[in-house]
């Protein structure tokens, strides 16, 4: 119920990024609040929320840098602001707080996969890929779908039954 109050968020952050490219950073700090507090104040233990927590701020971290890196030594051009902005770095924060890191990588490619693929048709390769207002539409989906996005437990079922 509490998560009610992020829908709204997510659905001005894609207006806003859909129709202008740019977000509110107030906005995006807000949820990322928001989405900690509901964390640390939630049902589940606030040891393990602030451990995967933490985990998912280490992988994100990791794979920014990795990112960075190839385009700063193939394209030889900066990540942040050119690649990506301020705003995509704050909303993946928010996504840090709610998910699992299992669910957060599950998350992560099935969100810019489904974003590269619809704006590919949509839209097509000339034009900036407004990836807040896609992930957002993807993280409210799942929030209304009221799955536990804390609970790896249906992933790792998946998982086990493709290896078996």
């Amino acid at each position: 119920m509490v998560r009610l109050i992020v829908l709204p968020l997510l659905a001005i952050l894609a207006y806003q990024d859909f129709k202008t490219l740019s977000v509110s950073r107030v906005l995006l700090i807000s949820l990322v609040i928001i989405q900690f507090l509901i964390g640390i104040l939630g049902e589940r233990d606030m040891e393990f929320f602030l451990q995967t927590s933490i985990v998912n701020v280490i992988l994100i971290t990791l794979q920014l840098f990795l990112v960075s890196l190839y385009f700063k030594m193939k394209a030889k051009m900066r990540f942040v602001n050119t690649i990506m902005g301020v705003g995509d770095l704050l909303f993946l924060l928010f996504v840090c707080f709610l998910f699992s890191p299992l669910n957060l990588e599950m998350f992560l490619l099935l969100s810019f996969i489904l974003t590269l693929a619809i704006h590919l048709v949509w839209k097509g390769r000339d034009t900036k890929i407004p990836l807040i207002g896609y992930m957002a539409i993807s993280s409210g989906i799942v929030l209304i779908t009221g799955i536990d996005t804390h609970d790896d437990t249906f992933l790792l079922t998946m998982f086990d039954n493709l290896i078996k």
